[in-house]
């Protein structure tokens, strides 16, 4: 079983993702653009999918402006939110179309959203155990968070530049088992807005992605 669109409105509906007003470089992690990417999915503009069996992390697609949902048992837990939010922020940069944002920097602003989600919703939460390397940078965006008071809302209005971004960056792009590290410093993330396709659009991008 997978999660569902209403744990993807629930979690974009929390007051704690309402609540959240941050940069990170040229991304804008925002309540209102998490309330625009709300707003997309029940017009039909961006569609929630259940995702394969197996598959257990959520996956946004820019290119056809499709969310599939990670295998869970709804309703979704914290974790399992956080994991849908951080797929969110993917389509909030999606929806902004913002042509300054890199590959690295949409993830990191994708992982900051996450953690600071999390965290906000269980101030004393910490690092789980896990392999060395995703250990390390899922610390060190801890750390960053901590360090911007992004784990309260004093952090509210928080820019954290390209610059104080880079070691997290590296870290990021080194990180095994993913394809973080194929991309370029300066790739840009490839969003293209999100399309005005409606409900008629549905059956042709399903198609179309393969899902």
């Amino acid at each position: 079983m997978s999660l569902k669109v209403a744990d993807v409105l629930a979690t974009l509906n929390d007051p704690v993702t309402q609540s959240m007003f941050f940069w990170v470089g040229p991304v804008y992690v925002n309540g209102y653009g998490y309330r625009a990417v709300c707003d997309n999915i029940l017009s039909g503009n961006i569609m929630v999918l259940d995702g394969k069996p197996d598959q257990t992390l959520a996956f946004y697609h820019a290119d056809t402006d499709i969310l599939t949902t990670q295998n869970a048992t709804p309703p979704a837990d914290l974790n399992q939110r956080a994991l849908l939010l951080h797929e969110c922020t993917h389509a909030l940069v999606d929806y902004t179309n913002d042509g300054y944002a890199t590959r690295h920097m949409d993830e990191l602003a994708a992982y900051m959203a996450q953690l600071v989600y999390t965290i906000r919703s269980m101030p004393g939460w910490t690092v789980p155990p896990n392999n060395g390397p995703w250990r390390a940078f899922f610390q060190s965006v801890f750390d960053m968070v901590k360090a911007n008071s992004l784990d309260t809302l004093n952090g509210n209005g928080a820019t954290i530049s390209r610059d104080t971004l880079e070691p997290l960056r590296a870290q990021l792009a080194a990180l095994p088992d993913v394809s973080y590290g194929t991309f370029g410093k300066d790739t840009l993330t490839g969003s293209d807005g999100v399309f005005q396709y409606g409900p008629i659009g549905a059956a042709v991008r399903r198609k179309l992605s393969g899902l």
